[in-house]
C-alpha cells in the first residue's frame, strides 16, 4: 500500500518500536495473566513466558537488521 502511494507514511519507520511495544504491552502481560489463571498444565505457561521473553530479546537485538 505504501509503495503504491495509497499510504502516506512508511510503516517501516516505526515497525521496530511498535513490535517492542507489542511485547511489552500485550504479549508479556497476557502470558503473566494466563500463568496466574492456572488453566494450563503446570510448567507450560513458564515455558510460554520464557519463549515470549526470548522472542522479545531477539527482536530487540536483531529487529533493525
Amino acid at each position: 500500500v505504501f509503495k503504491e502511494g495509497t499510504m502516506k507514511d512508511d510503516p517501516a519507520k516505526g515497525w521496530y518500536e511498535g513490535e517492542l511495544l507489542l511485547f511489552d504491552d500485550l504479549v508479556l502481560p497476557l502470558a503473566a495473566k494466563l500463568s496466574s489463571c492456572n488453566v494450563f498444565k503446570e510448567g507450560t505457561m513458564k515455558e510460554y513466558t520464557d519463549f515470549a521473553c526470548g522472542n522479545r530479546a531477539q527482536w530487540e537485538q536483531h529487529g533493525t537488521t
